[in-house]
């Protein structure tokens, strides 16, 4: 009992393990994306400005932030996506430890039986032991 406990301790943080790696993959990418519409946020302000100085680019810069408009839309879609995937995710993790501390406190419990089990048995020999030696200086003396 106390092997197969072990195992399943080993294969449930190994999973555990594996889910917290690829949270961190997810968390990373939503990072990405943020980034990545920081940064064309701070472009379109930068083509903002470049318009408002010349008559021509102010033409080139309705298109250009219709453009961003939209990436930005696909970006926050993406992010929404990862959200979930995120919550998703995270509750797997949650209960995967959850699992694993089950069965640790479960392999604990078994581990103090089994060694209260070896004491008392080592009390009993230990009383035997006394009795034939009681029994033999009885017989001797």
């Amino acid at each position: 009992m106390i092997k197969t406990l072990k195992t399943l301790s080993k294969v449930t943080r190994r999973e555990l393990d594996t889910k917290r790696r690829d949270l961190n993959v997810l968390l990373e990418k939503k990072d990405s994306l943020l980034l990545e519409k920081e940064q064309l946020r701070l472009k379109l302000i930068k083509e903002m400005e470049i318009s408002a100085k010349s008559f021509e680019a102010q033409y080139a810069y309705a298109a250009y932030s219709k453009r961003v408009e939209l990436k930005q839309g696909e970006l926050d879609k993406f992010v929404s996506g990862l959200d979930k995937m995120i919550d998703n995710m995270s509750e797997e993790i949650a209960n995967a430890f959850a699992e694993l501390k089950k069965y640790e406190i479960l392999l604990e419990k078994k581990e103090k039986e089994l060694e209260e089990e070896l004491l008392h048995k080592e009390q009993i020999m230990l009383n035997e032991i006394g009795m034939i030696n009681h029994e033999r200086k009885k017989k001797t003396g």
